[in-house]
């Protein structure tokens, strides 16, 4: 999402089962969503658990 864009609440915790699922798509999603909107510098802010989905995303 971009800066701008609103948060709203949601009820999906993310779980080891929700993790292992999104471990094969989230990190090309991002760099997909990274390629459309360049950037030299981003901070993520996340728990350990989304990290660790991502892994490192070049």
């Amino acid at each position: 999402m971009t800066a701008d864009a609103p948060v709203t609440t949601y009820e999906q915790p993310m779980t080891e089962e929700r993790a292992s699922v999104l471990t094969g798509t989230a990190p090309s999603v991002l760099r997909r969503r990274l390629g459309r909107f360049p950037s030299s510098e981003a901070l993520p802010l996340m728990e350990p658990l989304y990290a660790e989905v991502l892994g490192k995303v070049r």
